[in-house]
Formats: structure tokens, C-alpha cells, sequence
């Protein structure tokens, strides 16, 4: 049975949630000021505004630069690739880029662990034996940092809701074109100023019990975050 390849529905909700990515940043940036000419026109320069955050400092203007109202601030982008070894959806593999938005709330549930909540969007597809599946997922995520480790090492734990371009792969059928990947990572920040971060990243991606059909997938995979603020 041959899987026709495109797009129904997700591949515009995809483009419609960068559209507001891109709106988003473009919104919230502000064009840099030429002292310069600022002294020759005696323009006093615009002052920052500033506003306190969950912790007791300040924000201040700059900052507000990639912010995305409403979600948070971006923080991480990189790529991701996962694969499946075994069982029904056997040599499904998955590439994709995701960006990270960090909230401004934090918690300290135990001694030394801070807790931080953060909004992952993930844009991508999934192949199998030569048929691809686009994919576009929006969900939370909880990172556990332990802060008295010499090692930057964290935990992420986190569920999205996760819109497949269909539901089957040839023979093998995911039940519904909509359905929820959870996952949990274990991995290490390095890089100057520890910008850079790698994980082992473990999902299940299933539709909840939305249709009678719901195997369930299991896939190992790799992240690594090449740019972060």
C-alpha cells in the first residue's frame, strides 16, 4: 500500500507557528541607536525599560529581544534525530529543529534543584523504508538542574501534542494524525559560557486511547543544542 507524501493539515500549522516565531521576534526587537548621531541632533538617548523578573532582577530592554509574547523567551535552538529499533514501526527514524522558550518562573522543590518550566516547538518528519511523514509538535517542558554538581548536567521531562501529516505507514498505523509524545532527557551543557548542550533523549509517541488503534512508538534519539542564550 503506497503512503502518498505532503501535506493535509500539517505543514501549514507548522508554517502559520514560525509565521508568528518570526512575527513574534520581529515585534520585539528594537533598531540600535547611533550615539553618534544621537549627540550631533541632541537626542537624549531612549532609556531601557526596565521591570523586575520572578528572581528580584531586572530586565531590561535588551533582553526583550527574541521574546515571544505570551510563550517566553527563546533560549535554545538545535536539531534532533531519534530513531525505532524493533517492534511494529521498526526503521522509523526522525529529523528535526526545535526551539525552546524559558519562562519567567522558577521553582526549588529540594535543596539545591531548581526547576525551570519552558515551551518546546519542534517542526519535522518522520521516514520509513522511503516514505516521510512531516510532523509539528508545541508542548511543555520541565528542566531539573541540581545546582551544587560541579557537572552542568540536567533533566528535562515534558509532553506535547504532536500533529502527524497521517496516521499510517503502509501497514503499520499510528490510529490518528493527532497524537502526544512524552519524553525525558539526560544530558550536559559545555561549550563557552555553556552555551552548547547534547542529551540522550527517550519518547513515546501515542494518541492517548483517541482511536481503537494505538500501538505506540518508542524512539531513542540524540539532541544537540548548537545555539542558546
Amino acid at each position: 500500500m503506497s503512503v502518498k507524501s505532503g501535506s493535509n493539515f500539517t505543514f501549514p500549522a507548522a508554517i502559520i507557528l514560525l509565521l508568528i516565531l518570526v512575527v513574534g521576534i520581529a515585534q520585539a526587537s528594537e533598531p540600535e541607536r547611533n550615539p553618534i548621531l544621537d549627540d550631533m541632533l541632541a537626542v537624549s538617548p531612549i532609556q531601557q525599560s526596565t521591570t523586575p523578573n520572578s528572581a528580584g532582577s531586572l530586565v531590561t530592554g535588551k533582553d526583550k529581544l527574541f521574546q515571544i509574547p505570551l510563550i517566553g523567551r527563546i533560549t535554545d535552538f538545535g536539531i534532533r534525530v531519534a530513531n525505532v529499533n524493533g517492534g511494529q514501526f521498526d526503521g522509523l527514524s526522525q529529523q528535526s529543529v526545535f526551539v525552546d522558550f524559558e519562562l519567567p518562573w522558577q521553582w526549588s522543590p529540594w535543596q539545591d534543584t531548581t526547576v525551570t518550566p519552558r515551551i518546546m516547538l519542534e517542526v519535522g518528519r518522520f521516514d520509513r523504508h522511503r516514505e516521510h511523514r512531516l510532523f509539528a509538535s508545541l508542548g511543555p517542558v520541565f528542566r531539573f538542574e541540581r545546582n551544587s554538581w560541579r557537572l552542568p548536567i540536567f533533566l528535562d521531562l515534558g509532553i506535547s501534542p504532536t500533529a502527524i501529516d497521517g496516521a499510517n505507514y503502509g501497514d503499520s498505523d499510528f490510529g490518528t494524525s493527532l497524537n502526544l509524545t512524552s519524553h525525558v532527557a539526560f544530558g550536559f551543557r559545555f561549550g563557552r559560557n555553556s552555551n552548547n548542550r547534547i542529551s540522550l533523549r527517550y519518547q513515546h509517541i501515542s494518541n492517548g486511547g483517541l482511536n481503537s488503534k494505538n500501538p505506540g512508538v518508542n524512539m531513542a534519539g540524540i539532541d544537540f543544542v548548537f545555539w542558546s542564550r
